[in-house]
């Protein structure tokens, strides 16, 4: 690809971050136009990363792929 043409494919402004551990998960809110960013931590329970996906409508979500990453992705795709 051309330098210059290269284009970003995520059309939200906001990036989630979720490194999701056994008990204890890491979570990072990018907004990409401010480049403000924010970062929590959180219990690896299913109504713990609803309540945070549930903060941050129509973003973008990155999760880190691991064993628990199955279960993060049906909830992000909900």
């Amino acid at each position: 690809m051309p330098s210059g043409s290269w284009r970003l494919a995520i059309s939200s402004d906001t990036i989630l971050a979720i490194d999701l551990g056994r008990y204890k998960s890491v979570a990072c809110g990018y907004h990409r136009v401010t480049r403000a960013h924010t970062f929590r931590t959180l219990d690896t329970t299913p109504a713990a990363v609803d309540q945070l996906l549930a903060a941050h409508p129509g973003a973008a979500v990155v999760l880190e792929a691991c064993s628990n990453a199955g279960w993060g992705r049906g909830r992000a795709h909900r």
